[in-house]
């Protein structure tokens, strides 16, 4: 997403048009995602069960609002990356960028914290 999302920063940037485009890397954000076959429409028969996680409560858990406070003052600052966690997921971003540079096949320090087999809560 972000390479194609980058393609068209640079294409509004030419065109000098005054529409932007941004790139929100939510991070832990008390949403109730996991729920969400709750809002699946009944014609498309029901929903499967979540799965059920065996992992502790994540860290730096953002009530939606302020994860919106942060969205909207990114959007309001035409920044195209916008993250909610960043002194979370910088260590992540910047092992993943050095993976791509050097070659490297992802590692665990390119996983969200709240996932890596550091701290026991890879997804199941």
């Amino acid at each position: 997403m972000g390479a194609l999302s980058e393609t068209v920063y640079r294409e509004l940037e030419e065109a000098g048009s005054s529409v932007g485009i941004s790139v929100l890397c939510p991070a832990a954000v008390a949403t109730d995602i996991l729920n969400s076959g709750r809002h699946r429409p009944s014609r498309l028969g029901p929903a499967a069960p979540a799965a059920e996680r065996g992992y502790p409560p994540l860290d730096g858990v953002m009530q939606p609002a302020k994860a919106a406070d942060i969205m909207f003052a990114g959007l309001a600052e035409r920044r195209f990356w916008i993250l909610t966690h960043p002194e979370q997921g910088a260590p992540a971003i910047r092992a993943r960028a050095e993976d791509i540079v050097t070659g490297r096949n992802p590692g665990d320090e390119s996983v969200d914290p709240n996932f890596s087999r550091s701290t026991g809560r890879m997804p199941s």
